[in-house]
């Protein structure tokens, strides 16, 4: 086999909720990590998590985004007034995908993209 190519910066994974934690493990298995070698610095942004942690897990990604500069999220679920009773969260929490505004410092565009360049 080739020899792998290597990423310059460390990822910040950030991983969802569902089914997208599950494609993002199968992709990271089957198709990067036979051929990239990646370092990476990972997040749980699913809800139960979010919970767990105040939301604090959210800006602790941010802050990683800011630091490394790059970053892979997975879809995630924002809740409303049923889903804090079906997982019995403390409140509704924002979305991660607020990383994008101001309560998080970084100024940032997602770009959902499948031929990433990093």
């Amino acid at each position: 086999m080739a020899k792998k190519i290597s990423t310059r910066n460390v990822i910040v994974e950030m991983d969802g909720d569902e089914m997208t934690h599950v494609m993002w493990a199968m992709i990271k298995e089957k198709l990067l990590a036979p051929y990239v070698d990646i370092r990476t610095e990972y997040y749980d942004l699913g809800l139960k998590k979010r919970d767990e942690t105040d939301d604090k897990i959210t800006l602790e990604a941010a802050e990683a985004i800011k630091k490394h500069g790059v970053g892979v999220k997975c879809a995630t679920i924002t809740p409303d007034k049923n889903r804090v009773k079906e997982y019995n969260l403390k409140q509704e929490w924002k979305s991660p995908n607020s990383l994008r505004t101001p309560r998080s410092g970084l100024n940032w565009t997602a770009r959902y993209s499948a031929n990433p360049s990093w």
